[in-house]
């Protein structure tokens, strides 16, 4: 009974009306006559005359594609002179579409190399790195379910 009462008290009116934080007008900005209120208001026939539907439209570039492209270029000419100057730069020929670039991505794409190789026996570099595409290409695919994916690995890797 008494932690009825507590629990219905908690809520009255009297204990939570000190809570309510008041607004200072002081520190908040006045809004001019002219600027919008937020309310609803209706398109009158002066407000659309001589304008119709898809008028204001103009077909421009997004800034941001091609910030990313100044931003890729960039970064790829940076790989091209990283590569260059590495031990790897010197094999690109030889290498697939897939280049790993940090110290971890490179240790495991040698351990996929290394079981590819053991998979399909001595074979060229590119043959193996071909390989090695291949078996992460299916790797990535979401669109693939996951017993499709082994059907698809085991079917690169024994023939």
């Amino acid at each position: 009974m008494a932690d009825e009462l507590a629990r219905v008290q908690q809520y009255e009116y009297r204990q939570n009306s000190n809570l309510v934080l008041q607004v200072d007008y002081n520190l908040t900005d006045r809004r001019g006559r002219e600027e919008p209120t937020g309310e609803v208001l209706p398109l009158s026939d002066r407000v659309l005359k001589g304008m119709k539907m898809g008028d204001k439209y103009m077909r421009t570039k997004a800034p941001i594609q091609e910030q990313k492209k100044k931003r890729k270029k960039k970064a790829d000419e940076e790989d091209f002179r990283i590569m260059s100057k590495s031990v790897i730069g010197d094999n690109t020929e030889l290498m697939g579409s897939y280049k790993p670039r940090t110290q971890e991505t490179k240790q495991t794409y040698e351990v996929i190399l290394a079981f590819i190789q053991e998979a399909i026996g001595d074979q060229p570099r590119d043959i193996l790195c071909g390989a090695a595409d291949e078996v992460l290409a299916v790797l990535k695919s979401d669109k693939i379910r996951e017993k499709e994916k082994k059907k698809r690995l085991n079917y690169c890797l024994d023939h």
